[in-house]
């Protein structure tokens, strides 16, 4: 488990006050912030990728896991850790009536 993401914790909610998040100014003066959109964009330049390697010779749990990575819901789970998921599928749910 992630331990900054405990938000029951007075210790993690002490430490993050003190985090201070920067944005980054452009040669022409314009400032960078590290929203969501911006780091998925990549117009943010500081962002760190998270590679999964599998040495494994056959389909066992190491290449179940990084398949469940990339899914909906590990995903999901990673954008619930305060991360920014690399792709989330669109859902869409349309309902028609007579």
């Amino acid at each position: 488990m992630d331990v900054l993401s405990e938000e029951n914790s007075n210790e993690v909610k002490e430490f993050l006050s003190k985090v201070r998040i920067l944005p980054i100014r452009k040669a022409d003066g314009n400032l960078i912030n590290p929203t969501v959109p911006n780091l998925r964009e990549g117009i943010y330049p500081f962002t760190k990728r998270v590679f999964l390697l599998n040495a494994e010779n056959s389909f066992k749990i190491g290449s179940s896991f990084s398949r469940f990575c990339g899914s909906q819901r590990g995903q999901l789970i990673v954008k619930r850790a305060g991360l920014q998921p690399y792709y989330l599928y669109e859902r869409r749910i349309e309902l028609h009536g007579r």
